[in-house]
């Protein structure tokens, strides 16, 4: 991926006819296309809790900051050059910041939920305890925790991040279900880091491996769900979430959360020759949930809206989005979409499975 960055926004025209608003470069974005410097673009700004699915939009202008502000959330996409030491402000700016450690190059702790996910190259993570190595395809939820980054080899390393900052009332104390093990892998689940305060008050890793609730149909064609993380009801604290007990899988986000999912969608070539009831019988078996919640098109499959703004990125594949009226775009792996609470189908008419992500923040609904 090279700066900028595509990124489609839905809205909502004067008649309540879902429309795409915008389609192109964020303006709040910085950096070459090829070089191996820093770039960022800031896809969407979520300056406190959303209220609808119109909440939200551009970043003021003024000092960027790098957390978004109490109950809200910020997308964007980072470049890290390869420097061969971490990732790190100006000294003079580090002694102004309480977030960054003076004694350790690069160590911060922001008091938010990250998400995070590599998208371009290779990087070091590194804790109070442990570091990993990150490359093309990993994820990482990162819980509250002082972490720094150092690109590893000798070309940039590019990643999304989801930032979710707790509210002004929240418990700092609080502590969700956290993370559970894999017991049979899929394989079509990504690798998941995920970062925990332990007892002692140090920063260190809670599990690494594929997420449990990874679904791959049988009768899919190939056809994929997989629950990264939720956070199981409003954002708390940055230990808020965890994993769904194993078959707990919804489309919408349990408890009026945040939830962050994977989507394997064959091609509509492969769709096209499944056999549609033995499908639904394996849905409703393993995955009913999903089944469940949003808005559904009786009179046309597939066709569906979600009270919620949703950050939703290809990562492999390209793909259809088609709203009302048969307005469409064709998406390719890089292109990012600010999906709000319009109605929508996805359509693979390519020749490979499409793989997206997508953060998905509950709001009331229109």
């Amino acid at each position: 991926m090279t700066f900028p960055i595509r990124r489609v926004v839905t809205g909502h025209d004067a008649g309540g006819r879902s429309v795409f608003v915008s389609d192109g470069t964020p303006p709040d974005t910085s950096g070459t296309e090829t070089a191996n410097d820093f770039g960022r673009s800031e896809l969407w700004h979520v300056p406190g809790p959303p209220i609808t699915a119109h909440s939200g939009g551009e970043r003021e202008a003024g000092p960027w900051q790098l957390e978004p502000p109490v109950g809200g959330a910020s997308w964007r996409v980072m470049r890290l050059p390869a420097t061969g030491e971490a990732a790190a402000p100006a000294a003079d700016e580090i002694a102004k910041d309480p977030r960054f450690d003076a004694d350790r190059p690069g160590m911060h702790t922001t008091d938010t939920i990250d998400f995070i996910q590599i998208l371009e190259g290779r990087v070091e993570l590194s804790l109070d305890e442990g570091s990993v190595e990150l490359s093309t395809g990993d994820c990482v939820v990162q819980r509250g925790t002082a972490h720094a980054w150092c690109v590893l080899g000798d070309e940039p390393c590019v990643f999304s991040a989801v930032m979710l900052r707790t509210a002004g009332d929240a418990d700092p104390s609080h502590r969700g279900v956290g993370p559970r093990s894999t017991t049979a892998p899929t394989g079509v689940g990504p690798r998941r880091v995920v970062t925990q305060i332990d007892e002692g008050g140090r920063s260190t890793f809670a599990s690494d491996g594929e997420p449990p609730n990874a679904v791959l149909l049988e009768h899919g064609g190939g056809m994929a769900y997989i629950d990264v993380w939720q956070t199981l009801g409003p954002v708390t604290s940055p230990a808020a979430g965890g994993d769904a007990a194993q078959g707990e899988m919804h489309l919408d986000p349990p408890g009026g959360g945040v939830a962050w999912k994977r989507v394997v969608i064959p091609p509509a070539s492969v769709l096209a020759g499944l056999d549609g009831r033995k499908l639904a019988e394996e849905m409703a078996a393993r995955a009913p949930g999903m089944g469940e919640g949003g808005h559904h098109d009786p009179d046309q499959p597939g066709r569906h809206f979600t009270d919620s703004i949703d950050f939703v990125q290809i990562l492999e594949g390209t793909i259809r989005l088609t709203l009302d009226d048969d307005a469409a775009v064709d998406l390719s792996a890089g292109d990012c979409v600010v999906q709000r609470g319009t109605w929508h189908t996805w359509t693979n008419l390519g020749d490979t499975p499409c793989v997206f992500q997508a953060v998905m923040l509950t709001t009331q609904p229109l």
